[in-house]
């Protein structure tokens, strides 16, 4: 954006002062007379000439070491006389200064950039904000972010200085190694503070934008930087969302030094602001690049001083930067959250119908996400570097996940009949892909926002099916997922990978005989899809053994009746070629089904009524199936249904209720499923005597003979007391 313009040299060129040539002893005698008289009365001062030989003095002051009770005094001085800017300055200001209020500004704010050269780097790298220098640099700041907020006076001219010395005050600060502390996030936080209000009030000029643009290219290895360019783009985009999408559009709500700011800015300016202020750090992806970022002059003479660094990019400072690439993607993501008008906190993903289209985002943030997702692939374009290893990239995976979730979060915005570039629809393919099989924390973090990916009607999707399934194996046949890996409860994620199996559980069917075509040349064998449908179903049943979350049970419950039901009808039309073995027939997928649910029916799922419901609905269902069915284990089946009849009935009285009783009637209904669709059940005589005696059971409230060797008790005999009373 700013190749044709020529970046400024900001850092005010030293002056020699009279004093400079006198012994120090008398030249601070000097000054102290002078603070003296200036702190008691400074409104005796009547020409330029006295208030520019007293400005000497005191610029003198700044530099008298060490810092203590006088240097204190001369800033307390410029402090008041810079008051002549406010809305309500100091009434003890000279009137030379009141007159030509702009001009000796310039010259005041000249002479505070020398009290910031005094501080010391090492000592900023130990956070020793306890110091007098320190807190005196925190005042002065304090007040030209006050200057440059509330003055309606500031001239052209004296903007320019006021940036150009906090651009010279920053690079002094903020362009040395070191971990960063208070004063780093006041320099960062006043910068950015008062280049706004200057946006707001007097536009700085291309040069400006440049200077400020190549001095932060040195300063990335800050995180009080990075967290205050994620703070000021999104106090930017709540203002442009509502003149870009009007008030209908969800509001951003932001709580942020940045937010709170009380600026007046046209929407044309919010538009221009915005942008530069989002290509600021230039290409964030480059965050995770310590080369890079190393590649300064502070880096490379700290590395000469220092006998324990070599290399400049093997400086300590830099061993947060995967926190700063992470937190440089979040803010990239909330970003896109807000032109979506989306909140991904929430269990399902709702977008605004008012929302941008994919392509517009991709366009604005693309670059950076795909760039970040691709991360320590054969793809990243930073692999080219020797120096950049594959256990280098693995730090930042925090970050690419952060990046490959936005991603699907783009796509998953996708309207109906929107159509995205091919070019970003390929690279996202090649981002899923490669992020399914990169670990734990990657491919959680595609399925937890890829739900509705493969109903999105995108050209191609169906090849990632096999990277798909390959990842819902690792992450469902877990019974216990680390969420200090994958960043989510391990429920929440099992559901996410539950949502994307039932998307995909068809695909195998429909897509019957189809070859997954490879994005790369990986040397395997090529693949059919219908290989995949023994897979889900393995894994299907699998999940379903260890599942306790009741919610992902019943998902589970309806998906592996949609799996079986799908493999019967291919069986029926003779199109199963694929299935070498007898075991990957839906006879035997019935069976296996029959006997978890069974099982976990009487066991675990026995208070539990909702989940019991969707059993019992799932056993319903198979009784139904055009499957052929093992005649014993159509038996068993039966009785287990009967078995679960006969404890709920025998549960004491406080724990009948209308759910309970709901389970009941919804098992009669499916012992007579299986009695109407398997008539060779009303053939065998435990069976018929298995369901009559639960039957009686409902009805009477108990049985005429609990044991086969007991004595019939006839009907006149028992007592009535009826399990639905």
């Amino acid at each position: 954006m700013w190749s044709d313009w020529t970046s400024l040299s900001v850092h005010p060129q030293e002056v020699s002062s009279v004093l400079d040539k006198l012994p120090s002893t008398e030249s601070k005698k000097i000054v102290t007379s002078v603070v003296s008289s200036l702190l008691s009365s400074s409104s005796s001062l009547v020409t330029d000439q006295e208030v520019s030989w007293c400005l000497e003095v005191l610029q003198y002051g700044l530099t008298v070491d060490p810092c203590e009770s006088l240097t204190q005094d001369c800033v307390s001085i410029y402090c008041q006389w810079l008051s002549v800017l406010l809305p309500t300055p100091i009434q003890a200001i000279p009137n030379p200064i009141s007159q030509d209020a702009n001009h000796f500004t310039r010259k005041m704010l000249n002479h505070l950039y020398l009290l910031f050269k005094r501080v010391d780097s090492d000592k900023l790298e130990e956070n020793d904000s306890s110091g007098l220098l320190v807190t005196l640099c925190v005042q002065v700041l304090r007040l030209m972010e006050n200057i440059g907020q509330h003055s309606s006076v500031i001239e052209r001219e004296t903007w320019h200085c006021l940036l150009s010395v906090l651009l010279a005050i920053s690079d002094l600060i903020l362009g040395q190694p070191g971990p960063g502390g208070d004063l780093c996030y006041t320099v960062v936080s006043v910068l950015v503070h008062t280049w706004l209000a200057a946006c707001a009030k007097c536009f700085p000029e291309p040069t400006m934008w440049k200077t400020l643009i190549t001095l932060i290219s040195g300063w990335r290895h800050r995180q009080e930087l990075v967290s205050h360019w994620s703070k000021v783009n999104l106090a930017l985009l709540s203002k442009q969302l509502v003149f870009m999408y009007g008030p209908q559009f969800p509001p951003l709500i932001l709580d942020s030094c940045c937010s709170n700011l009380q600026l007046v800015m046209s929407p044309e300016c919010v538009a221009q602001t915005s942008f530069r202020f989002l290509h600021m750090l230039g290409n964030v992806c480059e965050l995770s690049q310590p080369k890079l970022i190393s590649n300064s002059q502070p880096f490379l003479q700290a590395a000469l001083r220092s006998p324990v660094v070599i290399d400049p990019q093997s400086h300590p400072c830099l061993d947060i930067l995967p926190d700063i690439f992470l937190k440089a993607m979040c803010g990239v993501s909330k970003m896109v959250d807000a032109y979506l008008g989306c909140d991904r906190d929430v269990a399902t993903l709702q977008f605004s119908p008012l929302r941008s289209r994919c392509n517009s985002i991709l366009h604005l943030f693309g670059p950076w996400l795909f760039q970040a997702a691709l991360l320590g692939t054969n793809l990243d374009v930073f692999t080219h570097d020797p120096s950049y290893s594959s256990g280098l990239a693995a730090k930042f995976n925090e970050g690419r996940a952060e990046a490959l979730g936005t991603l699907c979060i783009i796509f998953s915005a996708k309207k109906f009949c929107e159509d995205i570039e091919t070019p970003y629809i390929a690279r996202f393919f090649m981002a899923v892909q490669h992020g399914l099989g990169a670990g734990p924390l990657l491919s959680s973090r595609a399925l937890q926002y890829s739900g509705s990916l493969m109903v999105l009607d995108l050209p191609g999707a169906n090849i990632l099916t096999p990277h798909i399934v390959a990842a819902l194996k690792s992450v469902l046949l877990k019974e216990k997922t680390n969420q200090s890996v994958t960043k989510l409860p391990p429920s929440n994620l099992r559901m996410c990978s539950i949502e994307m199996a039932k998307t995909v559980s068809a695909i195998p069917t429909h897509f019957s005989g189809m070859v997954v075509t490879q994005f790369q040349k990986d040397g395997s064998n090529f693949m059919t899809v219908d290989s995949l449908r023994a897979d889900i179903f393995k894994f299907l049943l699998s999940a379903l053994q260890d599942e306790n979350d009741p919610e992902n049970c019943q998902q589970i419950l309806g998906t592996l009746a949609l799996v079986v039901e799908l493999q019967a009808a291919v069986e029926l039309n003779g199109k199963d070629d694929e299935f070498e073995s007898e075991l990957d027939s839906a006879r035997n997928w019935i069976t296996s089904i029959v006997r978890l649910v069974c099982h976990r029916l009487i066991s675990s799922w026995s208070t539990d009524y909702r989940t019991s419901l969707s059993a019992i609905e799932l056993l319903a269902v198979l009784a139904e199936s055009s499957a052929e069915q093992d005649g014993l284990e159509c038996k068993r089946v039966l009785r287990w249904i009967c078995d679960f009849i006969v404890l709920q009935c025998n549960r004491p009285p406080p724990a009948h209720s209308r759910d309970m009783h709901s389970s009941i009637i919804a098992a009669f209904q499916t012992c007579l499923s299986w009695l109407v669709h398997r008539p060779t059940l009303l053939e065998d005589k435990d069976c018929l005597t298995s369901v009559l005696e639960v039957a009686e059971l409902a009805i009477s409230g108990s049985k005429s003979q609990a044991k086969a060797s007991d004595t019939p008790i006839s009907k006149e005999d028992k007592k009535l007391s009826p399990v639905s009373k």
